[in-house]
């Protein structure tokens, strides 16, 4: 989990229904906010632009100021 939670009660869990979360698929949001924005070889920039961001996940430095995730 997550630093500083705690888990929850088995009694607790039991009241909620479980949830399965997929993965998004980068590349097609991407290509989505490009061509929102205009661009019009936006297939093209968006495999390009998951690539570079997939490389940077991996290769750069895992500090707290690089943020990967969704938001």
């Amino acid at each position: 989990g997550y630093a500083g939670r705690t888990e929850l009660p088995e009694s607790v869990k039991a009241l909620f229904r479980p949830v399965v979360v997929i993965l998004p698929d980068l590349q097609q949001i991407c290509e989505i906010m490009l061509f929102s924005e205009g661009f019009l070889m936006a297939k093209v920039l968006a495999k390009k632009m998951t690539v570079l961001y997939k490389l940077a996940r991996e290769q750069l430095s895992k500090q707290s100021h690089y943020d990967f995730g969704l938001r």
